[in-house]
């Protein structure tokens, strides 16, 4: 794992990665082709200097650069969260979900998945890949994807987590080769 100064970025990979991300927030459950993204271009874009960052053991360990300028601190104070599909099932209830008068203080949580996909992999039932539908705003009906290395309960912990409008967490699943989808709090998940 090597440092790199948000100094020594390119401000056009990162505005780039930025643009992507949005987009799949606002499309949820469609998923950016694999090779856009990364856990490091992503903490970069969204982790700038000064934020406040909470990235667990695990998930410090997949990123091969980790920015500097951000100040870590722990999950309930953290304006973005980073951990692995293994670990955000125990860690959901940590996750700030802001207030009535201050929603825009829910995190935004990237989670570290193994496999996303579109299609259901004929091996499903054998190596623990969950199916999820999307409905919400952004979706034209549902839509559908699956993905592996999520635990079982982070959905309807996120459920709960985001059940009082305006408050919830937005998040980003990213997969190892680099295809990602994002879930806005208002987006609805059916497994």
């Amino acid at each position: 794992m090597s440092l790199v100064s948000h100094l020594k970025a390119d401000p056009f990979q990162t505005q780039q990665t930025a643009r992507e991300v949005i987009a799949a927030m606002s499309y949820p459950g469609r998923i950016l082709a694999p090779g856009l993204l990364t856990p490091a271009l992503f903490v970069r874009s969204f982790g700038p200097v000064g934020t406040r960052i909470s990235m667990t053991t695990q998930a410090r360990a997949m990123i091969d650069e980790v920015p500097l300028g951000q100040r870590h601190t722990s999950i309930p104070e953290a304006g973005l969260v980073v951990a692995t599909g293994s670990e955000i099932g125990a860690l959901s209830d940590e996750i700030p979900r802001g207030s009535l008068s201050h929603p825009e203080e829910g995190a935004l949580v990237l989670i570290l998945v193994d496999v996303l996909d579109a299609g259901l992999p004929p091996d499903a039932a054998q190596n623990g890949t969950l199916r999820f539908s999307v409905t919400g705003p952004g979706v034209n009906g549902a839509r559908g994807f699956t993905v592996r290395g999520l635990t079982d309960n982070w959905a309807a912990r996120r459920a709960q987590a985001n059940a009082e409008f305006p408050m919830g967490y937005d998040c980003v699943l990213l997969a190892r080769d680099g295809a990602a989808i994002g879930l806005p709090r208002l987006a609805r998940l059916e497994q």
